[in-house]
């Protein structure tokens, strides 16, 4: 630090390598910070995905309560009798949630875009989480894989703690697009996947309307939630 000025005048100014220094000491705290910063931002994400979950699972339950305990079916004109879909997600929306927002987590402002720029009979199927329904939306594993079959009942979940409600989901071929289903096998049949949004991990929604996580393999999800109508996690069991 160099001393500069009149007599009797004392003003001290920093040379470049002093200046350098502390721009590096600088440096290297942002760089230590940010990570833990990051993790932070990523924690309350998922705790705000979290209680998205949540309150589908208590709109849900509404329904079944609502319903002689029937859950909500994926398609609603399946069993009234309908001539066009009527999602799972816009019935539950507009009967009970009335928040549309709760059907998206905070990292996925590319599925709410996509969402809110198709028509209403067609922008429900692409919410940021997928129903079980194979198995609880409809009775497709259980009644000659047909999607015209009624969901489940409540009294049918032996397991209700460990079967899956919904999940974190995305289009298979393009993680910008939402999904509003998923299923218990990598299919053909089926275009959305559960998405490892969270830390390689998805938040699930079981069908007694806890919320956990679980950590999953990003590419191969079903290695750990896996695969069959009699499997631990899809089934009604």
């Amino acid at each position: 630090m160099q001393n500069t000025g009149s007599p009797g005048v004392l003003l001290r100014t920093f040379t470049l390598i002093e200046l350098l220094v502390v721009i590096a000491i600088i440096a290297i705290l942002a760089a230590m910070l940010l990570p833990a910063l990051n993790q932070a931002k990523g924690r309350a994400h998922q705790i705000s995905c979290v209680g998205n979950q949540k309150q589908l699972g208590l709109s849900m339950l509404m329904y079944a309560d609502d319903s002689n305990e029937y859950h909500v079916p994926y398609y609603r004109n399946y069993l009234e009798g309908g001539s066009a879909p009527y999602q799972w997600s816009r019935y539950i929306d507009e009967e009970y949630l009335k928040a549309t927002d709760s059907f998206f987590c905070p990292t996925t402002p590319e599925m709410r875009a996509y969402f809110d720029s198709q028509s209403v009979s067609y922008r429900y199927f692409f919410t940021a989480y997928g129903y079980n329904y194979w198995n609880i939306g409809t009775s497709y594993r259980y009644e000659g894989n047909v999607l015209d079959t009624p969901p489940a009942r409540l009294a049918e979940l032996l397991m209700p703690d460990t079967t899956i409600l919904t999940l974190d989901a995305a289009y298979r071929t393009d993680y910008t697009a939402g999904a509003n289903n998923a299923t218990d096998a990598d299919s053909g049949c089926c275009n959305n996947v559960p998405h490892a949004r969270h830390s390689d991990g998805v938040n699930i929604l079981w069908c007694d309307g806890s919320v956990r996580y679980m950590k999953v393999t990003p590419l191969d999800p079903w290695a750990q939630l896996g695969t069959g109508a009699n499997n631990t996690f899809w089934g009604r069991k």
